[in-house]
């Protein structure tokens, strides 16, 4: 056992002397194993954060739940009732709501869960308690106002400080106690998010105006449910009993008061349990699709690597011809010789793997800011942790065995007859190993060019959209939320509710109309990509023609948006016929709306819709509305949509969209740099605490494009690293040919040859070598190898006019 330790001791000496000895190579090796295992480390390590690593909680295996969608509180408490081949079942929603940490509220990123939250999950808590039933209850009478702290809010906004428990902390106006702080790690079942505090989800009829009948509406979907499986069952049995229970869930939650047409799709609901694991991650479902696609690209890079580092082996090899025959000659084994040169290369992977994790630890936070934006921040705590280091060292190990095996088979076919007879490299060299060469760089010149390629349409993809026509005019356009339901807001914690809000509304467009700078202003429920508000859709159909069937996808529903009147000349989007909205068309006056020419197409083809008359909505809320104007199409909720059938309403004649929601402000003006300041005074002077937000069209176009502009930006660079590479492979078989031709070299400079036709010659074999070349058999020619041709070939130009036979005559 000492022998194979002694010999694995030797060969590592041995290789340290010869990295040594030639530290350019060494660090160029190195250099380029770092960034193609780097490249890969990082991407394993969000994959690993996003898609593999289970949550941070006992037994994570155990843990399912609820198939296709969110579910309203009723169905929760059905499946809390009536699931009994689950224990634990628990509830929650992520919200961000106002917190008054100091005097003034900011949005804080929350939880809302059920009583059984944190003891299905098997947390413990730092300090305190964590939430359970009696704290949650079953209806907002009976919920109590209580928070539990994340382990990070605890140490940034309390200093770590225990004397935090029984504090109170102010949430949308309302006095929370602070009763314990999560463990550390521990971020809920959400992966990518990092909520500060978790509170009862009861509360939230006692917190938001708005949401009063949350607790209460079987046709408001907003939970997400998870369980733990009872021992002893498989998924797929606790699916088989989940069946009867979900229909008696349908059938126990239905609104008996909705039309019949809703009750029986309501009832054509389906479900099911999958695995829960991994928990829920919004960053999965928008990323999933990206990240192996840069998974993908990082591998390319690493083999282009891999390619990078065999081509430099291979050139250093040619020098060690004698070495590696001399010892061959004294009796070593050619096994023996290979397993010298796999310590080298494992020697090299090791380097560039420690280096790799270095920059994995800097790549990977820069990876997580990519993907966030304001609406949507990204939080993952990335660490080199054992299950990276784990990946890193069986990359490494594979990429050694990859790049060492050109140089261990030109190794096992040294003859050392010919190579100690000739005392020195031959003036040809020799062919195989730059054969080999020229076919690794050939493949990786390909390999770097298909990243090349592809980050180029990448970028052209990113271009064509930002160039995109949205329909609408995006330049000086802004958008201002004023959230005048919040508790904290002095309009909310007045009492206001509509129809004063219509008043409060109209007086708040006359003010920001009224605005130096503002050219003008309008109002709207779904403002300019609207892409993190969700969609509003309604079953339209034409007075007089037969009903259309309810359609199932987004492709074939009618999307819907109120907005005031002026609201297309704001946007920018030109009228095709009809008119505007105007102050007339208010509540208690005729039905009307304004529809786009997808609209348009659709159900009236080549008539004008002008005049005619739709049917909006079903059962008792379903009413007839005028169309009185048609405008140019324009995207609805983000641009890589395809065009979408719209009708916009006047939000005076749907009171009930004030009720659960706040509107959009679209202002255009003409000072980009001072107008926001100017904005927030306006709206200042009509409510001075409603929580308020200012933003431009072009930001919210640009946030709306964070996985392309990703998948850009990482192509782009890789596509750059691996032409890099490329260069660098193309160096060391040039480095290999000058290595291989030393004495011919030398023989042209002794008689006379100038540098530059040194240089000359150099960089024609260069081109001969070139992978374009690669495919053609006809060249170079093969008179070019043999050193007759080439010692007086014609690029050679001499420094004085002797023969270069009389030369030779002299020498001899």
């Amino acid at each position: 056992m000492s022998r194979p330790l002694d010999q694995l001791r030797r060969d590592l000496r041995f290789a340290l002397r010869q990295f040594r000895r030639a530290p350019g190579l060494t660090f160029a090796a190195v250099l380029a194993l770092a960034c193609g295992i780097g490249g890969m480390t990082t991407v394993f390590t969000l994959v690993d954060a996003v898609l593999l690593r289970p949550l941070p909680v006992a037994a994570p295996d155990e843990l399912v739940s609820l198939k296709d969608g969110d579910f309203s509180y009723p169905m929760f408490e059905q499946m809390r009732d009536r699931a009994h081949m689950l224990r634990g079942v628990f509830a929650w929603t992520p919200r961000t709501l106002q917190a008054e940490w100091t005097s003034e509220p900011e949005p804080t990123a929350m939880v809302l869960v059920t009583g059984a939250f944190h003891d299905t999950l098997g947390v413990q808590p730092a300090v305190g308690r964590l939430l359970n039933q009696a704290d949650v209850g079953n209806t907002a009478a009976e919920a109590q106002a209580v928070a539990v702290l994340s382990y990070s809010a605890w140490q940034r906004r309390f200093g770590g400080d225990r004397a935090a428990i029984g504090r109170s902390l102010r949430i949308e106006g309302q006095s929370f106690t602070i009763v314990g702080v999560t463990p550390p790690g521990f971020f809920g079942v959400a992966v990518g998010t990092s909520p500060d505090v978790t509170i009862p989800v009861t509360m939230l009829p006692r917190l938001r105006s708005d949401q009063e009948i949350a607790l209460v509406r079987s046709g408001l979907s907003w939970l997400l449910i998870m369980g733990r499986l009872r021992p002893g069952l498989s998924l797929a049995q606790a699916d088989a009993a989940f069946q009867p229970v979900w229909t008696a869930a349908l059938a126990a939650t239905t609104d008996p008061d909705a039309p019949a047409s809703w009750r029986a799709r309501y009832l054509t609901f389906t479900s099911g349990l999958e695995p829960a694991a991994s928990g829920y991650s919004p960053v999965r479902a928008q990323f999933q699709s990206a990240l192996w696609l840069l998974f993908g690209l990082v591998a390319l890079v690493l083999v282009v690597a891999c390619a990078t580092v065999a081509n430099l082996l291979l050139a250093a090899a040619a020098g060690r011809r004698r070495e590696l025959a001399l010892r061959l000659a004294i009796g070593a084994s050619r096994g023996r010789l290979v397993q010298q040169l796999f310590v080298e290369g494992l020697l090299l992977a090791t380097a560039g793997g420690a280096f790799a994790c270095l920059f994995a630890t800097w790549a990977a936070d820069l990876l997580v800011r990519l993907l966030s934006t304001s609406y949507d921040p990204v939080t993952l705590a990335l660490s080199i942790d054992g299950r990276a280091i784990a990946f890193t060292a069986g990359a490494s190990g594979i990429v050694a065995i990859a790049f060492s095996l050109a140089p261990i088979v030109r190794a096992v076919r040294i003859d050392p007859g010919p190579v100690l007879k000739a005392g020195a490299p031959q003036a040809g060299g020799d062919r195989r190993p730059a054969g080999m060469a020229r076919v690794l760089v050939a493949a990786q010149v390909a390999l770097s060019m298909v990243l090349l390629v592809g980050s180029a349409l990448f970028v052209r993809n990113l271009g064509q959209l930002l160039a995109k026509d949205p329909g609408f005019d995006r330049d000086g356009l802004f958008v201002v939320n004023v959230d005048v339901l919040s508790p904290v807001s002095a309009h909310a914690s007045a009492g206001d509710r509509a129809p004063n809000l219509t008043v409060w509304y109209g007086e708040l467009l006359r003010r920001l109309r009224e605005t130096p700078g503002v050219r003008s202003a309008s109002l709207s429920r779904k403002p300019p990509i609207s892409n993190e508000l969700g969609y509003w859709f309604e079953t339209f159909n034409v007075e007089g023609r037969p009903a259309e069937p309810r359609p199932t996808s987004s492709a074939g529903r009618t999307f819907l948006n109120a907005v005031s009147p002026g609201y297309f000349d704001t946007m920018g989007t030109p009228f095709i016929a009809g008119r505007d909205f105007s102050a007339s068309d208010g509540d208690g006056r005729p039905a009307v709306a304004v529809i786009n020419a997808s609209m348009a197409a659709k159900y009236f083809g080549r008539e004008n819709p002008i005049g005619r008359r739709l049917t909006m909505g079903e059962g008792p809320e379903r009413r007839s509305v005028e169309v009185i104007g048609l405008v140019r199409d324009s995207v609805y909720q983000q641009l890589q949509e395809q065009p979408r059938r719209i009708v916009y309403v006047p939000y005076m004649q749907t009171p009930q969209v004030l009720q659960v929601a706040s509107l959009y402000a679209e202002v255009r003006a003409a000072d980009r740099e001072s107008i926001g300041e100017a904005l927030r005074a306006a709206v200042r002077s009509l409510d001075a605490t409603a929580p308020i937000r200012i933003e431009t069209v072009r930001g919210r176009i640009e946030e709306s494009l964070v996985q392309e502009r990703l998948i850009t930006v990482i192509a782009a660079f890789l596509g750059a690293v691996s032409l890099l590479l490329a260069c660098g492979a193309l160096g060391g078989l040039m480095s290999h040919m000058v290595a291989s031709r030393t004495a011919e070299i030398g023989l042209r400079v002794a008689l006379g040859a100038e540098p530059r036709a040194v240089t000359a010659l150099v960089m024609h074999e260069a081109q001969a070598r070139a992978p374009s070349r690669a495919s053609d058999s006809r060249w170079p020619p093969a008179a070019s190898w043999r050193p007759s041709s080439t010692i007086c070939s014609p690029p050679i130009r001499w420094r004085s006019a002797p023969q270069p036979q009389s030369c030779c005559s002299q020498q001899r």
